[in-house]
């Protein structure tokens, strides 16, 4: 009449049973009332959201060096030249206090603290 099933098909079968019930996030009562589980956080599965791209890119000016006609500033830990590229923006200028960027089709100007106490000879 019936045939016997392996103890281990049994667990498989359990295992198989439970997985599909764990699964799901809702349940319908026999009324026809959804409920949700309420063990999984909200938005669980809800596709992540693009992170803008359009933030605005930071500068920051660690020293400038002119030597000569030969003038390079470090920027963002890189050091740069008239005509480099950093970050997107194009280095247009460096004086003896400050570098001129222009990006974004508009020009940034990134000064040196000045520190007291300290004068050039």
């Amino acid at each position: 009449m019936f045939r016997r099933i392996p103890s281990h098909n049994w667990l498989i079968l359990i295992a198989l049973v439970s997985s599909n019930l764990w699964a799901s996030s809702t349940f319908t009562l026999p009324t026809g009332e959804v409920l949700q589980d309420p063990t999984k956080p909200q938005l669980w599965n809800a596709p992540a959201q693009v992170v803008s791209q359009d933030r605005e890119a930071s500068f920051k000016l660690s020293y400038i060096v002119s030597s000569g006609k030969e003038k390079r500033a470090m920027i963002n830990n890189r050091k740069v030249t008239v005509g480099d590229v950093i970050s997107g923006a194009t280095v247009e200028s460096i004086n003896s206090d400050s570098v001129y960027l222009l990006y974004k089709g508009k020009q940034k100007e990134l000064r040196m603290n000045k520190v007291k106490g300290i004068t050039r000879n």
